[in-house]
């Protein structure tokens, strides 16, 4: 609780302190952005109406979407990377996650119902194949 409330006030009041001393420092984190949008529709109840207010909505939540697409993308290349697969196995790895979200997103995106009858995303049977033969053969990076 206490780092929380030490992080937004940080948050809140870095931009005020730079503005005092002549430097516009603006902090773009998605939970500040969507405070602020929060706080203008609580003190004004007519914003809701206001064209601006749902572009901001719109703009602080394609912010998040790629922030968050940007940490998942990082997170499997290292992942892939340490692991040792060699490029080639990873491409088909990016390859079937590609496919996947662009076939099914919402299997990506949301969480699984009880007795959910998707299927999971097909892995290609080379590519395990041959991931484990060059780790045995001593092919992958260490």
């Amino acid at each position: 609780l206490a780092a929380s409330l030490v992080l937004g006030t940080l948050f809140g009041l870095i931009p005020v302190l730079t503005q005092f001393f002549g430097i516009p420092v603006e902090i773009r984190y998605g939970p500040l952005a969507a405070g602020k949008l929060t706080a203008a529709a609580v003190a004004d109840g007519e914003i809701w109406r206001d064209p601006a207010f749902w572009l901001a909505f719109a703009g602080v939540a394609g912010a998040t979407a790629v922030n968050i697409a940007t940490s998942l993308i990082c997170t499997v290349v290292l992942a892939l990377r340490v692991r040792g697969m060699p490029a080639r196995i990873r491409s088909r790895v990016y390859l079937v996650l590609a496919r996947g979200l662009c076939g099914r997103p919402r299997y990506f995106l949301l969480p699984e119902r009880d007795g959910a009858t998707d299927k999971p995303l097909p892995v290609p049977e080379a590519a395990v194949t041959r991931a484990g033969e060059e780790r045995r053969a001593g092919g992958g990076r260490r």
